[in-house]
């Protein structure tokens, strides 16, 4: 009979409890939302508390980046490479009349956009058909050269102090 007694309670410890299981899942789901409970209260106490010196680092943080806003000069510039070797230019009396036009002529048109926004807004603005409060967002226009070192073909540089010789023979501007 002994026997029998402790096969049965053999078979009885390797069964699984589903009450007891429950019960555990129960105790470990109560620690996790006690602990929720309190981080939070705690951290709504700390707010509390310590309100004045936390607006006083959020009004600084904002003062002080809308100061650097200001002061600081613009990071931003776009470039764009034109060219002109298969490209139509229309001018605006004859547009049926198509007309090519070479690397100087583009570049020198260009810069006198600069010279119209220097001088004349309203002239800039008709040129390139945009309105007047979209020209003051442009901060520059200028067109500058690109020089081939030895006269490979590949571009090496852009010469944006314009001191490129039109004369040398060695370093050429590209068209």
């Amino acid at each position: 009979m002994s026997e029998n007694t402790t096969n049965n309670k053999n078979v009885r410890d390797d069964e699984i409890d589903l009450l007891d299981l429950f019960r555990r899942m129960g105790r470990t789901l109560n620690r996790w939302f006690n602990a929720l409970g309190k981080a939070f209260l705690i951290s709504v106490v700390f707010l509390l508390r310590r309100w004045l010196p936390l607006v006083l680092s959020i009004v600084l943080g904002i003062g002080a980046s809308y100061f650097f806003k200001k002061t600081s000069p613009s990071l931003y510039t776009s470039d764009l490479v034109l060219r002109t070797n298969s490209y139509i230019f229309h001018t605006k009396k004859e547009l049926s009349k198509p007309t090519l036009i070479s690397a100087s002529e583009l570049i020198s048109y260009i810069n006198r956009l600069q010279m119209y926004k220097a001088n004349n807004i309203t002239t800039l603005s008709e040129a390139i058909s945009i309105s007047r409060e979209q020209i003051k967002n442009i901060a520059d226009i200028r067109a500058f050269w690109i020089i081939d070192k030895g006269h490979d073909g590949v571009p090496d540089f852009v010469d944006y102090a314009n001191s490129q010789d039109v004369y040398d023979t060695v370093n050429v501007r590209m068209q």
